[in-house]
């Protein structure tokens, strides 16, 4: 795969560190708002894969940022080894230039790079609007969606205030920061309820990985002796818990409520696929709705990916 290709009126560019900056461009027109040029680049920030900025970028002929499609590389963890895939994400398209098929075009590029660097599948979770995309013209398979949960907290709602009023994050960080320092310190996570089940390939909880996500803004936090990888925004959601066997689901459920209440989030936000255990938890206390679409495709792994199994740590929105 060349770092650029020239058809019809587009020009195409393997992803640099020099693209971040159109990215935002194509994003205030997309979507409406510019996430930042560090945004991209901790997202890339999977060297330590040996993969790093996995997408291709179009320009119009007059030189405008046209579209993007994008993936990062993620450690996949079945019968005690490691294997690369790489998750899809940040698609997007300017709207002066929808319906010219770069979606599709700039995928199957993205995905012939992967498969010369050796990754062995890509996965994702499309919104409505990109999942005729991925099923229809790209060929995902489709097998369940995640499971949603949902938990009301009554307390003030101080992470939705902040989110509207940006002048109130500095005295409202600093009051988080007090109520995590009350929390006890972060352990391995090698006891993750995703790993307890070894017919199902999960994302690696390495510590590695872990630095990557938490360069991303998430917090790692440890009540008793349970591990939360926690993110705020709006709402508290939960990415991850790891704790040791057995474990009491109305235990977790209430140190989290109690988490919650301190930091002012009044909803609890928690994504899995069915059968982990992880769901098991909150089905106890609450029922779930249906989240998004779980798909991958094949480059030529011989894991079940059929029996893949996520939380919501795992999506790269997390």
């Amino acid at each position: 795969m060349t770092d650029m290709i020239q058809e019809n009126e587009y020009r195409i560019e393997r992803l640099e560190d020099r693209h971040y900056r159109d990215l935002c461009s194509i994003s205030i027109h997309a979507f409406g708002f510019d996430p930042g040029i560090n945004y991209y680049s901790d997202k890339n920030k999977t060297d330590y894969l040996g993969h790093r900025n996995l997408g291709f970028i179009a320009y119009s002929q007059q030189g405008q940022p046209a579209a993007f499609y994008g993936v990062y590389a993620y450690p996949v963890e079945y019968n005690g080894s490691t294997h690369v895939a790489v998750q899809s994400g940040d698609t997007m398209t300017h709207p002066a230039h929808g319906g010219k098929g770069l979606f599709t075009r700039l995928a199957k590029a993205t995905y012939d790079l992967c498969r010369q660097e050796g990754i062995e599948f890509v996965f994702g979770f499309p919104n409505k609007n990109s999942y005729p995309g991925f099923v229809k013209k790209l060929n995902w398979v489709h097998n369940e969606n995640l499971l949603e949960y949902r938990i009301r907290i009554f307390t003030l709602p101080l992470l939705k205030l902040v989110k509207k009023i940006k002048f109130l994050n500095p005295l409202y960080n600093l009051y988080v920061s007090l109520v995590l320092s009350l929390y006890g310190k972060f352990s391995d996570f090698g006891s993750s309820l995703l790993m307890n089940d070894d017919s199902a390939p999960f994302i690696s909880r390495s510590e590695l990985f872990l630095n990557y996500k938490t360069g991303n803004g998430i917090k790692k936090i440890r009540s008793g002796e349970i591990n939360f990888l926690i993110k705020l925004d709006g709402f508290l959601y939960l990415g991850d818990l790891s704790c040791p066997k057995p474990h009491n689901p109305e235990v977790i459920i209430s140190r989290l409520k109690k988490l919650a209440f301190l930091i002012g989030a009044d909803t609890l936000v928690f994504f899995s696929s069915p059968g982990t255990t992880q769901a098991g938890i909150f089905e106890s206390c609450c029922k779930p709705l249906q989240g998004l679409p779980v798909g991958y495709l094949n480059f030529n792994s011989q894991l079940p990916l059929e029996k893949l199994r996520f939380v919501l740590a795992d999506l790269d929105t997390f």
